[in-house]
This record gives C-alpha cells, structure tokens and sequence, in this order.
C-alpha cells in the first residue's frame, strides 16, 4: 500500500483501506461510499459464493454512477485454451526478458502459477461478468483480455 500511497499522492479524495475479504464483508468497518473501487490479483482467492458477496458488498458502497474494476487472472473456459494462453504468457515473459536484457530462466512465473491453483479459486469470466450482473451492476463487460488475465467490472 505504501507504493500505491506514493504513486497517488498528488491526487485529492483518494482513501487507501487495508482489509481482507472476509473483514469487510464480516466485520463492521466504517467505509464512505466510494465513486471507484479497483481490486488486482486478489478476488481469485474467493469462491464463486464469496465473490457475489462481494460484489454486493462492492455495488453497496458504491456512489450512483461509480465503477468496479477488477484486474485479475481468469479460469479459462476449456483445457485446449488454458494451454494457449499459458504458451502466450510464456512468449510475452521471453519477450520482456529479451527486451530488458534479463539474464536467467523465469519458466518458474507459470509453473508457480500452474501449482498453486489449490489455492486459487478461479472462474471463468462469463461467470464473473453475471455474477456483476446479478449484483446490479450495469455496463458490465470486459474491458482488457491477454489469455489468463482480464480487467473486468461494471457500473452503478
């Protein structure tokens, strides 16, 4: 958060608020509406059930007309898909190791990825995307897509 806190620091009305899923949607945290929320790499660790509650939780606290964006990596819909988006992941990690000049093997990035999936809790973007819905939001879609990761929300 501290990074974020610096990169930020010229703007006005921006609150940063450090609490887990479970907090927010369990705990009585006193937030302000907000006009823009923004979640990255995070949501995957939540069950389909304990997204929807967020996203009601989200589409709650939100300002009429505010956005919910989600940057965040995605089930892929079938097997022969995961494994082209993988080998595209790949080739975008040899293209910036070249690019950079980056010396040593980063192969380990989608096998970490591959063997933590135990600990992720992916679904597919279509089911996300109505899951938004279902909450209320409007103008649902997917805004950005490169093979496991989507940036994804909707409005009030």
């Amino acid at each position: 958060m501290h990074k974020a806190k610096e990169r930020l620091a010229g703007f006005r009305d921006i609150r940063f608020i450090k609490a887990s899923f479970q907090e927010l949607l369990s705990a009585d945290i006193q937030l302000p509406d907000f006009g823009f929320t923004v979640s990255s790499l995070a949501i995957h660790h939540l069950t389909m059930s304990e997204k929807k509650s967020f996203f009601n939780y989200i589409y709650s606290r939100l300002d009429k007309g505010g956005y919910f964006v989600n940057i965040d990596v995605i089930l892929s819909p079938t097997e022969a898909l995961e494994g082209w988006y993988l080998k595209l992941w790949q080739e975008w990690i040899i293209e910036k190791k070249t690019v950079l000049e980056l010396e040593g093997d980063y192969s380990y990035i989608i096998r970490n990825y591959q063997e933590s999936n135990h600990y992720n809790k992916l679904d597919t973007l279509t089911d996300q995307l109505n899951a938004l819905r279902e909450a209320g939001f409007k103008d649902v879609d997917c805004f950005y897509k490169y093979g496991v990761f989507s940036m994804y929300g909707g409005k009030k």
